[in-house]
């Protein structure tokens, strides 16, 4: 395949399908005529080489695989004693349920599978009463007792663990109770970056299983990875009956919530009678990205979700736990400061002067970021950047300013801080592990009081059966949104008091034959409360239009009303009515409309929308003239982001998997919903998201469904590929046609922009090739495996027509 074709290939498509910019979307309607896609085709014995050339078959199947979490289960309930082994050359223990049996298991890890089973003795639960109850009164039936935690987190820079960790996890004379430990770029390499697979896990989890073992028996409660970020929690193996509820969550914060090795980790678990959250995260990177690291918090802390039971509300990172410590390479950066002079401030141990020009400080002390969070003074020296090996600041050409950018933040009332620092004998990375101890005040059950708390509660339960019968009060019965754009959630809240004698359970429940109390682009939180006399508690309702929910409202087949059902146990149901006006957008469109539009979807009516969507404004058309001059070639949305990433973008680094600003895409929305494509942002990672978000919004992917079988079948055989793809509507296939000849232009330039065919293939076949709807449980439900298979699959489908050229 020659470079030089290909270039000029994807120049003369692009310019064919160019949209005149000189003012917003004006073109006459016969465009198509003059934008006829042109690609030249290779031989079959080119394709061959080039796929050898860049070793696709040897090595793309081993390429892209995905490690499995087990879900985390309850250790116990209330119990005061339970059995355990100790095997295995390091002792270690993993916990996590027994999917065969709703008992909760324990046994002893070995070297080639760290999680087992083991019975825990059943224990008493008293029936019938709520939680809620319980824990209003565990004052009563609990008293405080201080454990010690570690907390540790290290950026390693994706080397191998070939130092001893005794300096950073062994240094204080009493061991702790509990430990947490965080690793961010455990692993660089394409495998981890692309499919969260890692041969890294196994080797530090088993170097920190060496170095804990050193000072005391310990169990691991549970280790969970995303890409390079891996969170361990590990317990004195005598408190492993008091640990229950132990749950894990990852949240990916790259492009789209998928690509890039960003974002973060969680554990949850009930410690006695005290729930704790540990969160180990990632955040964006460079000086001046200090918003994005905000929006990467936020959106780690609105995503990351922990499931009790599938019925019940999820708790959050911060809703449901007393105890939330964060670490991690947080990347927040020294302002306004040189270099030099930071130095200078090192030097002298300035820190308090280094500490005012501190992103992190400056964004916690207006709330922006870990609001209700407390951090511990800095007594010690930025932790980034070394020379690996030294304790020698950066002597690269980048020589980037020192930064303490790996930190330990912790939210409760009980939790009390006595060290916090860094480690300088650890020398293997560019940073510097952190570690903080904590003492921390945990409720532990006093057992002849509980039972007398429950037997109080259960004689309460016999009377309020012939009491009245429960009472709420709403503060509204009619919610009304305004105007509603795609992307831009809305919220609004509803206060219900319960003015009746005896306590209530209330919650939304389904209308007759629905599956779900609420449509899709309705959100309520929580779901379900306990209400005892005199209690008030706020409800939030937000409406947010997203991809699963745009295209339906664009076409008309659903509109922005509902009626929630708020049912009292044993008394009455509510109706509560939700309404709003969706201003349709592009986003979400169907590629058939989209070419059909020759102004900006703003200009138009819901109405004409409706009908462009429906089909019968295109019947309309077609009646005694040639469609021909009514189309555009492809979408001029996705021409308008295309040719800004092609005049400004081909050589920037990590495009496609670094991610832009949520404000941005919104911004690009607007300019190409109102009719401004001019006005794109400077941020061009955010239009490259935008273009991704676009794509994956359609409303039949850009391979439609009834396709999509055909291409996974067919996906290592570029001749079949082609015949498929010759099969799909035409306005279909020239986008398919049009963005992968971009991506090859993007490809001429890998030297400078670090892309490589890999990485795209993968992306963009994640976005052209979506799985039906009703495939995709059936999908989840086959596992981690199947799922890894389909996208290997969606990948070399795209990939066959990277490296090939291909001409109708």
């Amino acid at each position: 395949m020659s470079v030089m074709c290909v270039k000029a290939n994807f120049k003369e498509l692009h310019r064919r399908n160019a949209v005149r910019r000189a003012s917003p979307w004006k073109q006459s309607n016969n465009l198509s005529e003059s934008n006829r896609i042109s690609t030249s085709s290779s031989s079959s014995s080119e394709s061959k080489t080039q796929s050898s050339l860049l070793g696709f078959e040897d090595d793309f199947n081993d390429f892209i695989k995905v490690s499995t979490l087990q879900p985390a289960g309850t250790l116990y309930e209330n119990a005061s004693t339970a059995s355990i082994t100790n095997s295995g050359s390091t002792g270690s223990l993993e916990l996590f349920t027994d999917q065969s049996s709703k008992s909760s298991t324990l046994v002893p890890a070995d070297d080639t599978d760290l999680g087992g089973y083991a019975t825990i003795k059943p224990v008493f639960k008293p029936a019938g009463i709520r939680p809620e109850i319980l824990k209003r009164r565990e004052a009563e039936y609990t008293f405080p007792h201080e454990f010690r935690v570690f907390v540790g987190t290290w950026n390693v820079n994706g080397q191998t663990a070939s130092e001893s960790l005794a300096p950073w996890l062994n240094v204080d004379d009493r061991p702790a109770d509990l430990y947490a430990i965080g690793f961010q770029e455990l692993d660089l390499s394409k495998e981890a970056f692309l499919f969260n697979d890692s041969a890294r896990e196994e080797e530090w989890n088993k170097a920190i299983e060496k170095t804990l073992h050193r000072v005391g028996s310990y169990i691991k409660v549970k280790l969970v990875r995303l890409v390079g970020m891996m969170l361990l929690v590990f317990a004195k193996e005598r408190h492993a009956p008091f640990i229950r509820d132990v749950i894990a969550d990852t949240v990916g914060t790259g492009i789209m919530g998928k690509m890039g090795n960003k974002g973060g980790v969680a554990v949850r678990f009930e410690f006695h009678n005290t729930s704790f959250c540990f969160v180990n995260s990632h955040l964006a990177a460079h000086m001046e990205e200090y918003e994005r690291r905000n929006q990467d918090y936020n959106d780690i802390c609105s995503r990351m979700k922990f499931e009790l039971t599938p019925e019940g509300q999820p708790l959050s990172i911060t809703r449901g736990h007393e105890v939330v410590i964060w670490m991690g390479d947080l990347n927040y950066r020294i302002s306004d400061l040189s270099v030099d002079v930071v130095k200078v401030h090192i030097d002298s141990k300035d820190f308090k002067t280094l500490m005012e020009h501190d992103q992190l400080f400056r964004q916690h002390r207006i709330e922006k970021v870990f609001k209700g969070f407390k951090e511990g003074e800095i007594t010690f020296r930025p932790t980034y950047k070394y020379d690996p090996g030294t304790d020698n600041w950066d002597t690269s050409e980048k020589q980037r300013v020192p930064a303490w950018c790996d930190r330990i933040l912790f939210k409760g009332k009980t939790i009390k801080q006595l060290v916090y620092r860094s480690h300088d004998k650890c020398k293997l990375s560019d940073h510097k592990p952190v570690s903080s101890l904590f003492d921390i005040e945990v409720k532990v059950v006093d057992e002849k009081k509980f039972k007398q708390v429950v037997e109080e509660e259960i004689r309460k339960l016999d009377r309020q059966e012939n009491e009245a019968l429960p009472q709420v009060a709403l503060s509204r019965n009619d919610l009304k949104f305004k105007d509603v754009r795609y992307m831009e959630p809305q919220m609004l809240t509803l206060d219900v008091a319960n003015v009746g004698q005896v306590n209530t359970v209330a919650k939304f429940v389904n209308k007759l034959d629905d599956k779900h109390f609420c449509k899709g682009w309705l959100k309520v939180e929580p779901v379900e409360v306990f209400l005892m006399p005199g209690d008030t508690v706020e409800f939030s309702i937000v409406v947010q239009v997203d991809k699963s929910s745009a295209a339906a409202l664009n076409s008309g087949e659903d509109n922005l009303e509902d009626i929630l059902v708020f049912h009292l146990d044993n008394g009455k149901d509510y109706y509560i009515t939700v309404s709003g006006n969706y201003i349709p957008s592009s986003f979400g469109s169907s590629i058939e409309a989209l070419v059909q539009m020759h102004g900006p979807i703003g200009e138009m009516t819901p109405k004409e929308v409706r009908r462009l969507e429906m089909g019968t404004a295109g019947q309309e058309a077609a009646k005694g003239a040639d469609m021909t001059f009514q189309r555009f070639d492809i979408p001029k949305e996705i021409w308008m982001m295309v040719d800004h990433l092609f005049r400004n973008a081909t050589k920037t680094e990590n495009l496609f998997s670094e991610e832009g600003l949520h404000k941005d895409i919104l911004a690009i929305r607007d300019s190409l919903d109102i009719g401004y494509p001019e006005e794109m942002p400077d941020n061009l990672h955010s239009v490259a998201e935008a273009l991704l978000m676009f794509l994956e919004s359609l409303r039949e992917p850009v391979i439609p469904y009834r396709y999509y079988n055909k291409c996974l079948e067919c996906a290592n055989n570029f001749v079949l590929c082609k015949q498929v793809l010759s099969q799909i509507p035409k306005s279909h296939r020239n986008v398919f046609k049009y963005l992968a000849a971009f991506i090859r232009e993007l490809l001429m330039n890998s030297d400078e922009n670090k892309l490589d065919t890999k990485t795209l293939a993968t992306v963009f076949g994640e976005i052209f090739l979506r799985a039906p709807p009703n495939e995709r449980d059936a999908n989840q439900a086959r596992g981690r495996a199947n799922m890894q298979q389909v996208s290997r699959k969606r990948a070399t489908f795209v990939y066959q027509f990277i490296i090939n050229e291909y001409d109708e």
